[in-house]
């Protein structure tokens, strides 16, 4: 820290005081007299721009997009994070390969999704396409070609970790699926 700054006689601009204390706020000028700026006699403030894009975790260089459904959490738990890359990683994809994305934290529909990433392939883990506004439906563990893209459903990864019944049957469901959809072309 500079010892020749002196804190004492630091003064910011009222824009920015303004900014920092909404409502009403007084200001003792110079003089004896007092004056209120209220919040309408302040600039604007500026806001942030919002990124009118779609929020996703990867680098979609295979351009595979994985949807989720986890409400309390940016992306994933750790574990489930984790374990879902295993299973990417059993079709020889990595993280800079896929985008997820999740629903909960900003909503994104079929045409969004399309647009903006590309995708060939789509996962979808716990989701249903009405989640997404896409106007088909499919079973579980069915590739189904939809527009030039291959969807995948699947259960809730959560589901899928667990090593007793459903978990077990269901992810040996999921592993012919990936077969299918990666390797046997």
């Amino acid at each position: 820290m500079d010892k020749d700054f002196d804190f004492k006689n630091w003064k910011l601009p009222l824009p920015v005081i303004g900014q920092l204390y909404p409502g009403e706020l007084v200001v003792f000028p110079s003089s004896k007299r007092r004056a209120v700026v209220k919040e309408k006699d302040l600039p604007a403030k500026e806001e942030p721009k919002e990124n009118k894009g779609l929020h996703f975790l990867g680098g979609n260089g295979k351009k595979v997009t994985v949807i989720i459904k986890a409400p309390q959490f940016a992306w994933l738990p750790d574990d489930e994070l984790a374990f879902l890359y295993k299973i990417t990683g059993s079709v020889q994809m990595n993280a800079s390969d896929i985008a997820i994305i999740n629903i909960c934290r900003k909503p994104a529909d079929y045409q969004n999704i399309k647009d903006e990433l590309h995708p060939g392939k789509v996962l979808m883990f716990g989701v249903e396409g009405a989640d997404i506004d896409l106007p088909i439906e499919f079973p579980e563990f069915h590739v189904q070609k939809f527009d030039n893209i291959e969807f995948l459903k699947s259960p809730e990864v959560k589901v899928l970790m667990n090593e007793n019944r459903p978990g077990k049957p269901l992810k040996n469901q999921l592993w012919a699926a990936l077969k299918k959809m990666f390797l046997n072309k």
